[in-house]
Order: structure tokens, then sequence, then C-alpha cells
């Protein structure tokens, strides 16, 4: 009974330094509310950009349709 309270304190104690880190790193993000891009391409090849992927410098992914 004893190793089953201990395991639930550490496991408790894991998730919430877990959301902690995971808010922290939400109030880290970069305070844009826009962003713009420039796509070049040649005149003999038009196209129309409809989907971009994006991966920062912190790992984080983002995706954007147009």
């Amino acid at each position: 009974m004893e190793f089953n309270i201990k395991l639930l304190f550490v496991i408790t104690s894991m998730v919430l330094n877990f959301n902690a880190a995971a808010k922290e790193k939400i109030s880290l993000l970069a305070p844009y509310d826009e962003w713009y891009f420039n796509f070049f391409y040649p005149n003999s090849l038009p196209a129309e950009v409809t989907y971009v992927e994006l991966l920062d410098t912190d790992g984080i992914y983002y995706q954007f349709r147009t």
C-alpha cells in the first residue's frame, strides 16, 4: 500500500512538472498575430501557394493553409 502511495506521488509530481514546462514554453512564443511570406517563382512557371510547413529553431512545427 505504501509503495502505491509513493508511486502515485511520483507520477503526480511528474505530470505537474510537465504542465508547468508546457505553459512556460507557450509563453515564450513570439507575439506575432500575423505572418507574411514572400514566394518567388519564374514567370514561365506561375504558381499559387496553398500550403506551407515551417519548423522553427525550437522544434515547433507550423502548418498554414490559404
